[in-house]
Protein backbone atom coordinates (compact mmCIF):
# COMPACT_ATOMS: atom_id res chain seq x y z
CA UNK A 1 0.00 0.00 0.00
CA UNK A 2 1.36 3.43 -0.93
CA UNK A 3 1.05 5.45 2.30
CA UNK A 4 1.27 8.74 0.44
CA UNK A 5 -1.87 8.04 -1.60
CA UNK A 6 -3.71 8.16 1.71
CA UNK A 7 -1.85 11.23 2.95
CA UNK A 8 -2.97 13.21 -0.08
CA UNK A 9 -6.62 12.90 0.96
CA UNK A 10 -8.05 16.02 2.60
CA UNK A 11 -9.93 14.52 5.54
CA UNK A 12 -9.51 14.84 9.32
CA UNK A 13 -7.71 11.89 10.94
CA UNK A 14 -9.08 10.68 14.26
CA UNK A 15 -6.40 8.12 15.00
CA UNK A 16 -3.21 6.90 13.33
CA UNK A 17 -1.02 4.19 14.88
CA UNK A 18 1.98 2.17 13.74
CA UNK A 19 2.87 -0.74 16.05
CA UNK A 20 6.31 -0.41 17.68
CA UNK A 21 6.96 3.16 16.45
CA UNK A 22 7.19 6.47 18.29
CA UNK A 23 6.04 9.80 16.89
CA UNK A 24 8.53 12.66 16.30
CA UNK A 25 8.77 15.90 14.32
CA UNK A 26 11.34 14.66 11.79
CA UNK A 27 8.90 12.42 9.94
CA UNK A 28 6.27 15.14 9.86
CA UNK A 29 8.69 17.52 8.12
CA UNK A 30 9.51 14.80 5.55
CA UNK A 31 5.80 14.33 4.83
CA UNK A 32 5.20 18.06 4.56
CA UNK A 33 8.09 18.44 2.14
CA UNK A 34 6.86 15.48 0.08
CA UNK A 35 3.38 16.92 -0.20
CA UNK A 36 4.71 20.41 -0.95
CA UNK A 37 6.94 19.15 -3.77
CA UNK A 38 4.01 17.33 -5.37
CA UNK A 39 1.70 20.31 -4.86
CA UNK A 40 -0.80 18.05 -3.15
CA UNK A 41 -3.40 18.95 -0.52
CA UNK A 42 -2.17 18.43 3.04
CA UNK A 43 -4.02 16.61 5.82
CA UNK A 44 -5.58 18.35 8.79
CA UNK A 45 -3.30 16.25 11.03
CA UNK A 46 0.00 14.45 10.47
CA UNK A 47 1.73 11.57 12.18
CA UNK A 48 5.40 10.63 12.20
CA UNK A 49 7.62 7.74 13.30
CA UNK A 50 11.13 7.47 14.66
CA UNK A 51 12.22 5.01 11.95
CA UNK A 52 13.56 6.14 8.54
CA UNK A 53 11.04 7.35 5.97
CA UNK A 54 11.56 4.36 3.67
CA UNK A 55 10.33 1.94 6.35
CA UNK A 56 6.89 3.53 6.40
CA UNK A 57 6.04 1.85 3.10
CA UNK A 58 6.32 -1.61 4.67
CA UNK A 59 4.86 -0.83 8.09
CA UNK A 60 1.37 -1.90 9.12
CA UNK A 61 -0.73 0.99 10.31
CA UNK A 62 -4.40 1.82 10.96
CA UNK A 63 -6.08 5.16 10.32
CA UNK A 64 -9.62 6.07 11.41
CA UNK A 65 -11.34 9.15 10.09
CA UNK A 66 -14.76 10.63 9.38
CA UNK A 67 -15.47 11.44 5.73
CA UNK A 68 -18.76 13.14 4.81
CA UNK A 69 -18.30 12.20 1.13
CA UNK A 70 -19.54 8.65 1.87
CA UNK A 71 -23.15 7.81 2.71
CA UNK A 72 -25.89 5.22 2.37
CA UNK A 73 -29.69 5.22 2.33
CA UNK A 74 -32.34 2.50 2.65
CA UNK A 75 -34.16 1.32 -0.48
CA UNK A 76 -37.21 -0.92 -0.29
CA UNK A 77 -38.30 -3.44 -2.92
CA UNK A 78 -41.51 -5.44 -3.16
CA UNK A 79 -41.37 -8.83 -4.91
CA UNK A 80 -44.44 -10.88 -5.82
CA UNK A 81 -45.51 -13.53 -8.30
CA UNK A 82 -49.20 -12.62 -7.96
CA UNK A 83 -49.79 -15.57 -5.66
CA UNK A 84 -48.72 -16.38 -2.13
CA UNK A 85 -46.76 -14.07 0.18
CA UNK A 86 -45.28 -10.70 -0.76
CA UNK A 87 -41.60 -10.13 -0.05
CA UNK A 88 -40.34 -6.79 1.24
CA UNK A 89 -36.59 -6.44 0.75
CA UNK A 90 -34.55 -3.75 2.45
CA UNK A 91 -31.46 -2.83 0.44
CA UNK A 92 -28.71 -0.30 1.01
CA UNK A 93 -27.87 2.22 -1.68
CA UNK A 94 -24.23 3.15 -1.00
CA UNK A 95 -22.13 5.83 -2.65
CA UNK A 96 -18.92 7.71 -1.99
CA UNK A 97 -17.43 10.66 -3.79
CA UNK A 98 -13.92 10.73 -2.35
CA UNK A 99 -12.24 10.31 -5.73
CA UNK A 100 -10.70 6.99 -4.61
CA UNK A 101 -12.31 3.67 -5.54
CA UNK A 102 -13.00 1.36 -2.62
CA UNK A 103 -12.35 -2.12 -3.98
CA UNK A 104 -12.81 -5.39 -2.08
CA UNK A 105 -13.64 -3.73 1.24
CA UNK A 106 -15.31 -5.17 4.32
CA UNK A 107 -18.29 -2.97 5.10
CA UNK A 108 -20.65 -2.29 7.99
CA UNK A 109 -23.56 0.15 7.78
CA UNK A 110 -25.04 2.01 10.73
CA UNK A 111 -28.46 3.62 11.02
CA UNK A 112 -27.04 6.51 13.06
CA UNK A 113 -25.70 9.62 11.32
CA UNK A 114 -22.69 11.22 13.07
CA UNK A 115 -23.28 14.61 11.47
CA UNK A 116 -26.93 14.60 12.57
CA UNK A 117 -26.05 14.21 16.25
CA UNK A 118 -28.19 12.65 18.92
CA UNK A 119 -29.06 15.53 21.24
CA UNK A 120 -32.51 15.77 22.78
CA UNK A 121 -34.13 19.06 21.67
CA UNK A 122 -35.00 21.60 24.33
CA UNK A 123 -38.75 22.20 24.55
CA UNK A 124 -39.47 25.91 24.91
CA UNK A 125 -42.80 27.60 25.86
CA UNK A 126 -45.39 28.21 23.13
CA UNK A 127 -47.33 31.45 23.58
CA UNK A 128 -50.48 32.76 21.89
CA UNK A 129 -51.24 36.42 21.22
CA UNK A 130 -53.52 38.56 19.08
CA UNK A 131 -52.24 38.90 15.54
CA UNK A 132 -51.77 42.45 14.36
CA UNK A 133 -52.87 43.65 10.93
CA UNK A 134 -49.78 42.81 8.92
CA UNK A 135 -51.34 44.22 5.74
CA UNK A 136 -50.76 47.72 7.13
CA UNK A 137 -47.03 47.25 6.71
CA UNK A 138 -45.94 46.16 3.24
CA UNK A 139 -42.57 45.02 4.56
CA UNK A 140 -44.28 42.06 6.24
CA UNK A 141 -46.17 40.82 3.18
CA UNK A 142 -44.96 37.28 2.48
CA UNK A 143 -43.61 36.19 -0.89
CA UNK A 144 -45.77 33.20 -1.99
CA UNK A 145 -42.86 31.55 -3.80
CA UNK A 146 -40.68 31.92 -0.72
CA UNK A 147 -43.43 30.34 1.34
CA UNK A 148 -43.56 27.37 -1.04
CA UNK A 149 -39.80 26.93 -0.82
CA UNK A 150 -39.85 27.10 2.98
CA UNK A 151 -42.72 24.59 3.14
CA UNK A 152 -40.83 22.22 0.87
CA UNK A 153 -37.71 22.53 3.00
CA UNK A 154 -39.67 21.94 6.21
CA UNK A 155 -41.20 18.79 4.71
CA UNK A 156 -37.76 17.43 3.83
CA UNK A 157 -38.37 17.59 0.08
CA UNK A 158 -35.49 17.05 -2.33
CA UNK A 159 -34.65 19.83 -4.81
CA UNK A 160 -36.50 19.46 -8.10
CA UNK A 161 -33.29 19.27 -10.08
CA UNK A 162 -32.29 16.25 -7.99
CA UNK A 163 -35.35 14.19 -8.95
CA UNK A 164 -34.71 10.74 -10.44
CA UNK A 165 -37.45 9.46 -12.71
CA UNK A 166 -38.01 5.72 -12.38
CA UNK A 167 -38.43 5.02 -16.07
CA UNK A 168 -35.85 2.27 -16.29
CA UNK A 169 -35.17 -0.83 -14.25
CA UNK A 170 -32.38 -0.58 -11.67
CA UNK A 171 -29.70 -3.26 -11.60
CA UNK A 172 -30.83 -6.13 -9.37
CA UNK A 173 -28.17 -8.50 -8.04
CA UNK A 174 -28.99 -11.25 -5.58
CA UNK A 175 -26.74 -11.33 -2.51
CA UNK A 176 -26.54 -12.83 0.94
CA UNK A 177 -28.30 -10.80 3.62
CA UNK A 178 -26.35 -8.69 6.09
CA UNK A 179 -25.87 -9.62 9.74
CA UNK A 180 -28.02 -7.32 11.89
CA UNK A 181 -26.95 -6.09 15.32
CA UNK A 182 -28.68 -3.54 17.53
CA UNK A 183 -27.85 -1.95 20.87
CA UNK A 184 -31.23 -0.24 21.21
CA UNK A 185 -30.06 3.15 19.91
CA UNK A 186 -28.44 2.20 16.61
CA UNK A 187 -28.54 -0.77 14.22
CA UNK A 188 -25.48 -2.18 12.47
CA UNK A 189 -25.66 -4.16 9.24
CA UNK A 190 -22.47 -6.14 8.60
CA UNK A 191 -22.23 -6.93 4.88
CA UNK A 192 -21.01 -10.55 4.44
CA UNK A 193 -19.41 -10.10 1.01
CA UNK A 194 -16.61 -7.75 0.07
CA UNK A 195 -17.87 -4.76 -1.88
CA UNK A 196 -16.56 -2.46 -4.59
CA UNK A 197 -17.75 1.14 -4.38
CA UNK A 198 -16.50 3.54 -7.06
CA UNK A 199 -15.20 6.90 -5.89
CA UNK A 200 -17.18 8.96 -8.43
CA UNK A 201 -20.52 8.83 -6.58
CA UNK A 202 -21.92 5.91 -8.57
CA UNK A 203 -24.23 3.80 -6.42
CA UNK A 204 -23.58 0.26 -5.21
CA UNK A 205 -26.22 -1.92 -3.54
CA UNK A 206 -26.33 -4.55 -0.80
CA UNK A 207 -29.20 -6.67 0.58
CA UNK A 208 -29.85 -6.06 4.28
CA UNK A 209 -33.07 -7.80 5.29
CA UNK A 210 -36.13 -9.62 3.88
CA UNK A 211 -39.68 -9.93 5.23
CA UNK A 212 -42.23 -12.45 3.89
CA UNK A 213 -45.79 -11.12 4.36
CA UNK A 214 -49.07 -13.02 3.69
CA UNK A 215 -51.12 -11.28 1.00
CA UNK A 216 -54.39 -11.46 -0.90
CA UNK A 217 -54.61 -10.24 -4.50
CA UNK A 218 -57.29 -8.26 -6.32
CA UNK A 219 -57.73 -7.17 -9.94
CA UNK A 220 -58.93 -3.57 -9.86
CA UNK A 221 -59.78 -0.78 -12.30
CA UNK A 222 -61.10 2.79 -12.18
CA UNK A 223 -61.83 3.49 -15.87
CA UNK A 224 -63.19 6.99 -15.21
CA UNK A 225 -59.69 8.05 -14.18
CA UNK A 226 -57.38 5.57 -15.94
CA UNK A 227 -57.94 3.13 -18.83
CA UNK A 228 -55.79 0.44 -17.21
CA UNK A 229 -56.41 -2.62 -15.03
CA UNK A 230 -54.11 -3.19 -12.03
CA UNK A 231 -53.04 -6.04 -9.78
CA UNK A 232 -53.35 -4.94 -6.14
CA UNK A 233 -52.03 -6.69 -3.02
CA UNK A 234 -53.81 -6.54 0.33
CA UNK A 235 -51.89 -7.15 3.56
CA UNK A 236 -52.40 -6.62 7.27
CA UNK A 237 -51.52 -3.01 8.07
CA UNK A 238 -49.26 -4.12 10.91
CA UNK A 239 -47.09 -6.20 8.54
CA UNK A 240 -45.40 -3.22 6.89
CA UNK A 241 -41.64 -3.10 7.68
CA UNK A 242 -41.75 0.71 7.67
CA UNK A 243 -44.12 3.37 9.06
CA UNK A 244 -43.58 6.43 6.87
CA UNK A 245 -43.59 7.16 3.13
CA UNK A 246 -40.96 5.20 1.20
CA UNK A 247 -39.86 5.06 -2.41
CA UNK A 248 -40.67 1.50 -3.50
CA UNK A 249 -39.29 -0.53 -6.41
CA UNK A 250 -41.81 -3.14 -7.57
CA UNK A 251 -40.87 -6.53 -9.08
CA UNK A 252 -43.74 -8.66 -10.38
CA UNK A 253 -42.80 -12.21 -11.38
CA UNK A 254 -39.11 -11.19 -11.27
CA UNK A 255 -39.66 -8.38 -13.75
CA UNK A 256 -39.32 -4.69 -12.87
CA UNK A 257 -42.83 -3.22 -12.75
CA UNK A 258 -42.23 0.38 -11.68
CA UNK A 259 -41.53 2.70 -8.79
CA UNK A 260 -43.67 5.01 -6.68
CA UNK A 261 -44.07 6.45 -3.18
CA UNK A 262 -45.93 4.15 -0.78
CA UNK A 263 -47.43 5.41 2.49
CA UNK A 264 -48.81 2.72 4.83
CA UNK A 265 -52.37 3.25 6.08
CA UNK A 266 -52.72 2.14 9.69
CA UNK A 267 -56.29 3.42 10.11
CA UNK A 268 -57.72 -0.07 9.48
CA UNK A 269 -56.72 -3.68 9.84
CA UNK A 270 -55.92 -4.05 6.11
CA UNK A 271 -54.16 -1.92 3.52
CA UNK A 272 -53.59 -2.25 -0.23
CA UNK A 273 -50.87 -1.26 -2.67
CA UNK A 274 -50.46 -1.60 -6.44
CA UNK A 275 -48.08 -4.15 -7.95
CA UNK A 276 -48.51 -3.13 -11.60
CA UNK A 277 -50.70 -3.42 -14.68
CA UNK A 278 -52.72 -6.60 -15.19
CA UNK A 279 -53.07 -7.39 -18.91
CA UNK A 280 -55.44 -10.31 -18.41
CA UNK A 281 -58.37 -7.89 -18.49
CA UNK A 282 -59.13 -5.07 -20.94
CA UNK A 283 -61.48 -2.20 -20.12
CA UNK A 284 -63.08 0.63 -22.09
CA UNK A 285 -65.45 3.40 -21.00
CA UNK A 286 -67.51 5.72 -23.19
CA UNK A 287 -70.08 8.46 -22.73
CA UNK A 288 -73.36 7.54 -24.41
CA UNK A 289 -75.50 10.47 -23.19
CA UNK A 290 -75.02 14.01 -21.93
CA UNK A 291 -78.26 15.94 -22.27
CA UNK A 292 -79.11 19.31 -20.73
CA UNK A 293 -82.65 20.72 -20.46
CA UNK A 294 -84.42 23.54 -18.59
CA UNK A 295 -87.46 23.37 -16.32
CA UNK A 296 -89.24 26.72 -16.56
CA UNK A 297 -91.47 26.25 -13.52
CA UNK A 298 -88.58 25.56 -11.15
CA UNK A 299 -86.08 27.79 -12.95
CA UNK A 300 -83.54 24.97 -13.14
CA UNK A 301 -81.19 23.36 -15.57
CA UNK A 302 -80.97 19.55 -15.58
CA UNK A 303 -78.16 17.52 -17.15
CA UNK A 304 -78.35 13.74 -17.52
CA UNK A 305 -75.16 11.70 -17.80
CA UNK A 306 -74.88 8.07 -18.90
CA UNK A 307 -71.69 6.00 -19.31
CA UNK A 308 -71.06 2.41 -20.42
CA UNK A 309 -68.01 0.43 -19.31
CA UNK A 310 -67.03 -2.82 -21.02
CA UNK A 311 -64.66 -5.36 -19.46
CA UNK A 312 -63.16 -8.30 -21.37
CA UNK A 313 -61.29 -11.30 -19.95
CA UNK A 314 -58.55 -12.09 -22.49
CA UNK A 315 -56.94 -14.80 -20.36
CA UNK A 316 -57.75 -18.47 -19.98
CA UNK A 317 -58.71 -18.12 -16.29
CA UNK A 318 -61.84 -17.28 -14.35
CA UNK A 319 -61.29 -13.78 -12.98
CA UNK A 320 -63.13 -11.36 -10.71
CA UNK A 321 -62.55 -7.64 -11.28
CA UNK A 322 -63.28 -4.92 -8.73
CA UNK A 323 -64.36 -1.80 -10.61
CA UNK A 324 -64.42 1.65 -9.00
CA UNK A 325 -66.74 4.29 -10.44
CA UNK A 326 -68.50 7.32 -8.99
CA UNK A 327 -71.43 9.70 -8.98
CA UNK A 328 -70.79 13.36 -8.03
CA UNK A 329 -71.68 14.55 -4.54
CA UNK A 330 -73.27 17.96 -4.03
CA UNK A 331 -71.80 20.41 -1.53
CA UNK A 332 -74.50 22.99 -2.11
CA UNK A 333 -78.19 22.96 -1.22
CA UNK A 334 -78.85 24.46 -4.66
CA UNK A 335 -77.43 21.43 -6.49
CA UNK A 336 -79.28 18.12 -6.54
CA UNK A 337 -77.68 14.88 -7.77
CA UNK A 338 -79.92 11.86 -8.46
CA UNK A 339 -78.64 8.37 -9.27
CA UNK A 340 -80.46 6.84 -12.25
CA UNK A 341 -78.59 3.58 -12.88
CA UNK A 342 -75.90 2.03 -10.71
CA UNK A 343 -76.76 -1.63 -11.23
CA UNK A 344 -75.67 -3.83 -8.32
CA UNK A 345 -72.85 -1.50 -7.23
CA UNK A 346 -72.42 -0.55 -3.60
CA UNK A 347 -72.37 3.24 -3.05
CA UNK A 348 -70.65 5.35 -0.41
CA UNK A 349 -73.02 8.24 0.24
CA UNK A 350 -70.32 10.57 1.56
CA UNK A 351 -67.99 10.18 -1.43
CA UNK A 352 -70.29 8.92 -4.19
CA UNK A 353 -67.85 6.10 -4.96
CA UNK A 354 -69.38 2.99 -6.56
CA UNK A 355 -67.82 -0.47 -6.19
CA UNK A 356 -68.71 -3.40 -8.42
CA UNK A 357 -67.34 -6.95 -8.33
CA UNK A 358 -67.62 -8.42 -11.82
CA UNK A 359 -66.96 -12.12 -12.48
CA UNK A 360 -65.58 -12.94 -15.94
CA UNK A 361 -65.15 -16.36 -17.53
CA UNK A 362 -62.30 -16.91 -20.04
CA UNK A 363 -63.04 -14.81 -23.14
CA UNK A 364 -66.19 -13.26 -21.60
CA UNK A 365 -67.18 -9.59 -22.06
CA UNK A 366 -69.57 -7.66 -19.81
CA UNK A 367 -70.94 -4.11 -20.04
CA UNK A 368 -72.20 -2.08 -17.06
CA UNK A 369 -73.97 1.29 -17.01
CA UNK A 370 -73.61 4.26 -14.67
CA UNK A 371 -76.11 7.12 -14.96
CA UNK A 372 -77.17 10.17 -12.94
CA UNK A 373 -78.68 13.62 -13.36
CA UNK A 374 -77.71 16.96 -11.89
CA UNK A 375 -80.11 19.88 -11.32
CA UNK A 376 -79.13 23.46 -10.36
CA UNK A 377 -80.47 27.07 -10.69
CA UNK A 378 -80.24 28.15 -14.34
CA UNK A 379 -78.80 31.56 -13.42
CA UNK A 380 -75.79 29.94 -11.75
CA UNK A 381 -72.80 27.91 -12.90
CA UNK A 382 -71.42 24.79 -11.27
CA UNK A 383 -67.86 23.52 -11.11
CA UNK A 384 -66.25 20.15 -10.49
CA UNK A 385 -63.81 19.88 -7.57
CA UNK A 386 -61.88 16.66 -7.21
CA UNK A 387 -60.21 16.05 -3.84
CA UNK A 388 -58.38 13.10 -2.33
CA UNK A 389 -60.46 11.73 0.56
CA UNK A 390 -58.05 10.15 3.04
CA UNK A 391 -58.42 8.57 6.47
CA UNK A 392 -57.95 11.11 9.25
CA UNK A 393 -55.00 9.19 10.68
CA UNK A 394 -52.98 9.66 7.50
CA UNK A 395 -53.54 13.35 6.80
CA UNK A 396 -52.39 15.29 3.76
CA UNK A 397 -53.16 14.59 0.11
CA UNK A 398 -51.77 12.25 -2.54
CA UNK A 399 -49.90 13.81 -5.46
CA UNK A 400 -51.29 12.39 -8.76
CA UNK A 401 -47.86 12.75 -10.43
CA UNK A 402 -45.43 11.07 -8.03
CA UNK A 403 -47.74 9.45 -5.43
CA UNK A 404 -46.16 11.26 -2.46
CA UNK A 405 -48.25 12.45 0.48
CA UNK A 406 -48.14 16.21 0.81
CA UNK A 407 -49.89 19.33 2.11
CA UNK A 408 -50.97 22.61 0.48
CA UNK A 409 -51.58 23.47 -3.17
CA UNK A 410 -48.26 22.18 -4.52
CA UNK A 411 -46.50 18.82 -4.06
CA UNK A 412 -43.39 19.26 -1.91
CA UNK A 413 -41.73 16.29 -3.63
CA UNK A 414 -42.18 16.98 -7.37
CA UNK A 415 -43.57 20.52 -7.32
CA UNK A 416 -46.69 19.88 -9.43
CA UNK A 417 -49.94 21.70 -8.65
CA UNK A 418 -52.46 19.54 -6.80
CA UNK A 419 -56.04 19.23 -8.16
Amino acid sequence: VDPYSFLRKACPVEKATIPGCNMNDTMQRHIENYLADGKETSLNYFFSVSEPLINLAVSAFEVRYHDTAASWEPVYEIHSDGEGPVEFILRARMCENTGEDWNGINLSLFTGTPSAGGVMPNVTPLFLDIRENVMANRHFMPNPMMGMAMAAKAAGAAPMEARVLADSAPVRLEAEEAEEKSDGTMTEYAIPDKKDIPGNGEAAFADLKTWSVPAEYHIMTAPELHPGVFLVAEIAAGDYPFTDTQQIEIYLKDRYSGSYHLTPDFSGEKDTFTLGRDERVQVSRKEILKKTSETFLKGQKVTEFRYETTLANVSGQDLTVTMKDQIPVSRSKDIAVTALDTGDASREEETGILTRRIALSPGERKTVTTAWKTAWPKDKKIQEIREAVLPESRGGRICPECGARTEGKFCTTCGCRLP
